[in-house]
């Protein structure tokens, strides 16, 4: 299968050939969709709007809030929406006015599979965009564009020989190394520790469960940064998290939504659309 190239530019052919020669070939990667796209008032890539709306079987988070110190005090807010099949399409977000900031598509090969990242500002017009591409079934590479088409930088995943992903390489369009975010899991699986090392410093994740595999706390520790992040879950379709600072003081309160279950997702999945 081809890969289509758009507006790469020499460093993008470099980066094509060294794919092809790292992989035997193109075989096994999914062409991406798109390119430089004019302004619009949505993004062909995603589904129709009639098409949008939560699934009626499995647990999806379709809201999440952000709150300051208390809830009575809303910053800011996300909604996310679903196709019929379930596949997660798009994602808003909104000050605590309800004004739209920025919206983000996710679209998807035949086979499913995310291949497309779409951000666009508050009027609808697409600010940046990402191409994934996909190999024995793991998520490859990304490369990120903006909105003229240029290459602004890429990123390499790897992974360990039970197929969980290890590392994720951001590299700048000239192919500098940025930053290099490793991951690890506990005996059951589970992601366990995030490190991000980049330039400003390292920032280091550990992430707790409770028996039943449901997080229940994370902490963050980097440059100016000591966060312990507390997760309750108080009803079958709510998850509520708590921002605990150094001082042991609640800075931020989260709420998760979910339109049915026991809200078991977890947000925090290095291979989620929520992360990448």
């Amino acid at each position: 299968m081809a890969l289509k190239m758009y507006r790469w530019g020499i460093m993008g052919v470099i980066i094509l050939m060294a794919i092809g020669c790292s992989l035997g070939g193109n075989d096994g990667l999914a062409a991406a969709s798109g390119g430089p796209l004019p302004v619009i008032t949505e993004d062909p890539s995603a589904p129709p709007a009639a098409d949008l709306g939560a699934p009626s079987a499995g647990v999806r988070i379709y809201r999440e809030e952000r709150y300051g110190s208390s809830l009575s005090d809303l910053n800011y807010y996300y909604t996310y929406l679903y196709s019929s099949a379930g596949l997660f399409v798009r994602e808003k977000h909104y000050d605590a006015a309800g004004n739209r900031i920025y919206l983000i598509n996710y679209g998807y090969d035949s086979a499913n599979r995310l291949n497309y990242i779409g951000n666009f500002n508050g009027a609808l017009v697409r600010q940046s965009y990402s191409n994934l591409y996909w190999y024995n079934g793991r998520l490859t590479y990304r490369f990120n564009y903006d909105a003229t088409g240029s290459l602004t930088s890429f990123d390499i995943f790897s992974y360990n020989s039970s197929g969980k992903l290890t590392a994720k390489t951001h590299y700048s369009s000239s192919g500098s190394v940025v930053s290099t975010t490793t991951y690890e899991y506990n005996t059951y699986g589970r992601l366990s520790r995030m490190r991000l090392d980049q330039s400003s410093g390292t920032y280091d994740y550990r992430y707790y469960y409770y028996s039943d595999g449901r997080l229940y706390a994370m902490t963050v520790v980097g440059p100016r940064v000591d966060y312990i992040y507390y997760y309750e879950y108080s009803s079958g379709t709510e998850v509520h998290g708590y921002v605990y600072n150094s001082t042991g003081t609640v800075e931020q309160n989260i709420l998760y939504k979910y339109t049915s279950g026991d809200g078991n997702y977890d947000p925090l999945d290095p291979l989620s659309v929520f992360t990448l």
